[in-house]
């Protein structure tokens, strides 16, 4: 198994989710990228969902929730 931090663990989740989401893409806009991800995008508030997929009943889940499980469950094979 791969070993990843925290950090690395959500940097790979969010690239899987927002595949086209990078710093290249605010060059010319009024926002910058790092306000972009400590507002809009913050990486805490994807590990905060993440957690909330892993310990809900699959049973109950929203459709954003079925989503993001699905996509952890790709990143943990990923890392395996």
């Amino acid at each position: 198994m791969k070993s990843l931090n925290v950090m690395q663990f959500l940097t790979l989740f969010v690239n899987i989710i927002f595949p086209g989401l990078n710093r290249a893409a605010f060059d010319n806009k009024t926002v910058s990228f790092e306000e972009h991800i400590k507002c809009e995008h913050n990486m805490w508030h994807y590990l905060y969902f993440i957690v909330l997929v892993k310990v809900k009943d699959p049973t109950e889940f929203t459709g954003p929730e079925s989503y993001v499980y699905a996509m952890v469950k790709v990143l943990y094979l990923y890392i395996m």
